[in-house]
Parts: structure tokens; C-alpha cells; sequence
């Protein structure tokens, strides 16, 4: 048995119960690309084009963070090679000449952390560095889509848990009105049932509507400057 979890069972019950009263929030960023010099006409003559936009904008996210640490979720999701944070990616065309993507995924929080030297950024910064260097312009079928406007838009909320609401815009505390007091006798599925990102991130965003834009501010998505 892991130490923390020993640790934990040593508690008295209020302490126990006061231990699972906060919790970090998920943070989770939604990137918007402009292509305005698109063929967009001939994207249906493209197989599979979904496919092929959702690997080719994995592969240049997962090239930033193999320089920036960006990508958030489990210790298991960050392994993955072939994923950033759940990310969802989608297009619609705009005009015959314009061509939007977005982006919806678990990112780590600011400031992000070098990969390799001892150094910080913003998920921001190191996009719109990215974006500024061709990053997101291909050589492949999806260079009919131009090269994509300079200005990046990037924005994020936090959401938590079930139990859980939100407080201080990127903190979760326990919501007392609909969870049972924990106890030790079910504190390690109590745990279990925790792990980081345990959720169907495709089910989670298309539910909070995160898939399209935001049109009204109240929407709760904080631009990132």
C-alpha cells in the first residue's frame, strides 16, 4: 500500500473528510486557426479529411511539446505519442476562401515548463511562436489550406469534477450539497474513482459545448492574451 494512501486511513474522519474538500481545477484551451487564402472547394474531393486534419494538427501539437511542455492530463495521457491532452479537432469552412480549425484540449497550466532546459512560457506563447514559424502550414493534402493568419486566438476555462464546483475562476471545492461525508471504509475507490482525467474527454466537451466558438462572452471562456 502506498504511503500517501497509509497516510490517509491515519486520519481522524473530519480530517479525512476535509482532505477531499478541494481540488485542482482542469484547465482546458481551445486554439483557433484562420486559413483566409483556402481552396475549401476541394476539401470534398479529399479522402478522408477529418482523419487527416485531426493526425496533421496532433503532429504539430505534439512537436511543440516535445519542446514546451503543454499537453495536460494523467501521468499515463502525457506518454502518449500519438495524443495531446484528449485533444478534439474540428473544421468548418467559412467561405470559399476561408478555412477555420479549432482546437479543444487539457493543457498544463501556465508557466509551462522546457522540456529540456530550465526555462518557462505561456501555452500561448509557445503556439503563437509556433504558429508565427509555419508550424501549422503543410506540405501534405492540407496545403490547400494556405498558410494561416498570424494572430493566434486562444481561449480557456476550468471546469472540476463531479462533487466538485468551481471557485476563485480555476479552483475546485467540494459542493457539500450533493456529496455523501467519505469514510475510510470507502476511501480507496473514493480514490480510484479520482484519478486524473478519468473522463471521456470527447463526451466532456461536445456536453459543455465546447466545440464551436464562444459567440457571447458569458459564455465563461477567458481570452488569453
Amino acid at each position: 500500500m502506498r504511503p500517501s494512501l497509509l497516510l490517509l486511513l491515519s486520519l481522524s474522519p473530519l480530517a479525512l473528510h476535509a482532505a477531499f474538500d478541494k481540488d485542482e481545477a482542469v484547465r482546458v484551451v481551445r486554439i483557433q486557426l484562420n486559413y483566409e487564402q483556402a481552396s475549401t472547394r476541394e476539401i470534398d474531393h479529399i479522402g478522408k479529411w477529418s482523419s487527416l486534419l485531426k493526425s496533421s494538427l496532433l503532429a504539430s501539437l505534439r512537436f511543440i511539446n516535445k519542446h514546451w511542455l503543454i499537453c495536460g492530463g494523467s501521468e499515463e495521457d502525457k506518454k502518449s505519442a500519438t495524443d495531446c491532452g484528449k485533444a478534439h479537432i474540428t473544421g468548418e469552412t467559412m467561405s470559399d476562401s476561408h478555412y477555420r480549425v479549432n482546437v479543444t484540449f487539457v493543457a498544463e497550466r501556465d508557466p509551462v515548463k522546457n522540456a529540456k532546459v530550465e526555462a518557462t512560457s505561456t501555452v500561448f506563447g509557445v503556439v503563437q511562436i509556433g504558429l508565427k514559424g509555419g508550424i501549422f502550414q503543410y506540405t501534405n493534402p492540407l496545403k490547400i489550406l494556405g498558410k494561416p493568419t498570424p494572430t493566434l486566438i486562444l481561449t480557456e476555462k476550468f471546469f472540476c469534477y463531479k462533487g466538485f464546483r468551481l471557485a476563485e475562476d480555476d479552483k475546485c471545492v467540494r459542493d457539500h450539497r450533493h456529496e455523501n461525508n467519505v469514510s475510510p471504509t470507502n476511501l480507496s475507490s473514493k480514490l480510484k474513482s479520482r484519478s486524473p482525467f478519468a473522463f471521456n474527454f470527447l463526451v466532456f466537451a461536445r456536453s459543455l459545448a465546447l466545440i464551436r466558438p464562444p459567440r457571447r462572452r458569458k459564455s465563461g471562456w477567458k481570452l488569453i492574451i
